[in-house]
C-alpha cells in the first residue's frame, strides 16, 4: 500500500510540474495585455527609432568646408547680438538649469548678473532677433562647475566630473553641419608648485633620488570667453553660421558635464592679418627690435604654466637633447612641458617680443607639423620629426620623403632674405 501511495504522489507531482508551467504562459500571452509592458516597449520603439534618425542626420550632414563654400559670396555681419542666457525659453528647454546672480570665479572675477548653471544632459534654446542678414560667428561667455547646489541631504544638484564640457550647437532646431555637434568648453587647470625664499617657483624632489616629482593638478574655474569652433584644430579660425534677418533659435544639446553660462553674443567674423600687414603696421608705428644680445633675451621655462586646459598637458623630462634644461645624467629633472599622446614638448621660450624662438624637443605629430612656422628661428628639433618642413627649417640626410613631408633629424637653420 505504502509503494501505491508513493508511485501516486510522484504522479501527482509530475503532472503539477507539466500544468503549472502551461497555465503561466497562458495567462501571460492569452489573458488580457499587460499594459506596462506594452507602454515601456512603444517607449523602447520610439527610442530606438530616434536615435535611426539621429544617425541617419549624422551620415548625411555636410562638413563645414562644404557649408562654408556654399555660403562664401554671402556678406559678413557687421553688428554685435548680445543674448542674455538667462533669457532662455523654459518650455523648449529640457536641461536642469539653476540660476546664480554675480558669479564668481577661482580668482575673484566677478561676472555680474544673472547666469545659468545647466546640468549635462538635456537641452537649452533661446530665440534671438538677427538684425540683419550674414555670416555671424557665435562666443559664449562660460565657466566650469565641479557642483553646484545642494538637495535636502546635503548632494550637489549638479555636480561635474572633471573633464571638458562639450555642447552641441543647433540653428532653428537643426544642426547646420556636421562639426557643429560637438564645441568644446575647456576647464582650467593649476599646477600644485612649491616656492622658495625668493618665490620662484619650485618641483617637490623625491627624498631617495632627489628626482623631480610632477606637481598635482587641481581646478581653477575661470570666467572665459570661447568662439564656436573646431576643437581638433582642423579648422583654424572660428564658425560661420549664415542667418537671415528675423528671428531664430540657438539651441545648445547636452554631450558632456555641466558648465555656467553667463551671455551669447552673435559677432561679425574675426579676419585676422598677415604676417606682412602686421610687419607695415609695425614699421607704421615705428616699432623696432629691442637691442639685446641673443644670449639676454628674457627667457620663460615652459614646464612652469600659470594654466593648463587639461589635466593630460604636464612637465616631463626629456634628455634628447643638450639644449634642454635643467639637466642631469643621473637625476630625473622635469624641463619640459607636454603630456599626453599628439602634444608636443616645448622646454621653452625665449627671444625679441611678439614672435619668440621656441625649441621642441620631440618629433612633431601631424596635428602639429606647422607649428613653428608661427615663431621665428632659430627652431632645432632635437629628434627625428615628420611634418611638412617649415621655410627656415632645413634637414641633413633625410631618409624617406613623402611630398612635403620628410622624416630626417632637424638642425637650426636660419631663414634667407626671401623669408
Amino acid at each position: 500500500m505504502n509503494r501505491k501511495l508513493k508511485h501516486l504522489l510522484c504522479l501527482l507531482l509530475a503532472v503539477a510540474m507539466l500544468v503549472a508551467p502551461m497555465a503561466t504562459f497562458a495567462a501571460h500571452y492569452g489573458g488580457e495585455p499587460d499594459e506596462s509592458v506594452s507602454q515601456e516597449t512603444e517607449a523602447e520603439r520610439a527610442e530606438k527609432e530616434a536615435k535611426r534618425e539621429e544617425m541617419k542626420a549624422l551620415l548625411s550632414a555636410i562638413t563645414y568646408r562644404a557649408y562654408r563654400q556654399s555660403y562664401e559670396n554671402a556678406p559678413l555681419a557687421t553688428q554685435t547680438l548680445r543674448v542674455e542666457a538667462a533669457d532662455y525659453i523654459a518650455d523648449q528647454s529640457t536641461a536642469l538649469i539653476l540660476l546664480t546672480e554675480d558669479h564668481k570665479d577661482y580668482e575673484g572675477l566677478v561676472e555680474e548678473g544673472v547666469s545659468i548653471v545647466i546640468n549635462e544632459t538635456g537641452t537649452v534654446t533661446w530665440e534671438v532677433e538677427v538684425p540683419e542678414t550674414g555670416l555671424y560667428a557665435i562666443r559664449f561667455r562660460y565657466t566650469s562647475v565641479d557642483k553646484f547646489g545642494e538637495d535636502e541631504e546635503g548632494n550637489p544638484i549638479i555636480r561635474g566630473y572633471g573633464s571638458s564640457a562639450e555642447r552641441g550647437l543647433k540653428v532653428d532646431g537643426a544642426f547646420p553641419f556636421k562639426e557643429s555637434r560637438y564645441l568644446q568648453f575647456p576647464r582650467t587647470w593649476q599646477d600644485k608648485y612649491l616656492f622658495d625664499e625668493e618665490g620662484n617657483r619650485m618641483f617637490q624632489q623625491d627624498e631617495s633620488s632627489d628626482s623631480q616629482l610632477r606637481p598635482t593638478k587641481f581646478q581653477t574655474p575661470l570666467w572665459e570667453t570661447v568662439y564656436a569652433n573646431d576643437s581638433t584644430g582642423y579648422y583654424q579660425q572660428e564658425f560661420s553660421y549664415y542667418l537671415t534677418a528675423g528671428k531664430h533659435t540657438l539651441t545648445l544639446t547636452e554631450v558632456q558635464e555641466p558648465l555656467i553660462l553667463r551671455y551669447i553674443e552673435l559677432a561679425p567674423p574675426q579676419s585676422l592679418p598677415s604676417y606682412e600687414e602686421v610687419l607695415k603696421d609695425y614699421d607704421k608705428n615705428g616699432y623696432t627690435a629691442p637691442s639685446i644680445a641673443p644670449e639676454n633675451y628674457p627667457k620663460l621655462d615652459a614646464e612652469y604654466p600659470d594654466y593648463t586646459s587639461a589635466q593630460t598637458v604636464y612637465a616631463t623630462n626629456d634628455r634628447t637633447s643638450a639644449i634642454t634644461d635643467p639637466q642631469d645624467p643621473a637625476i630625473l629633472m622635469l624641463n619640459t612641458l607636454g603630456g599626453k599622446s599628439g602634444t608636443p614638448s616645448v622646454s621653452g621660450c625665449s627671444g625679441p617680443s611678439p614672435f619668440p624662438r621656441t625649441v621642441c624637443t620631440t618629433s612633431l605629430p601631424e596635428p602639429f607639423r606647422t607649428c613653428s612656422t608661427a615663431f621665428t628661428p632659430p627652431v632645432r628639433c632635437s629628434s627625428t620629426a615628420r611634418f611638412p618642413l617649415p621655410k627656415h627649417v632645413s634637414c641633413s640626410s633625410p631618409t624617406a620623403t613623402s611630398g612635403s613631408s620628410a622624416r630626417c633629424p632637424c638642425r637650426t637653420a636660419r631663414p634667407s632674405s626671401s623669408t
